[in-house]
């Protein structure tokens, strides 16, 4: 959603690419991997 905003709002970009990171890190979720074996996450 933040890349349609994009060149309205830098800001949303940021904030989409912070979570992006955050999710990897912290709970090792791959939002850009939507054929991950769910059985994986808990």
């Amino acid at each position: 959603m933040a890349r349609a905003w994009g060149n309205e709002a830098p800001e949303a970009m940021r904030a989409e690419q912070r979570l992006r990171e955050e999710l990897r890190n912290q709970y090792g979720v791959d939002v850009e991997n939507t054929t991950a074996d769910p059985r994986r996450s808990a």
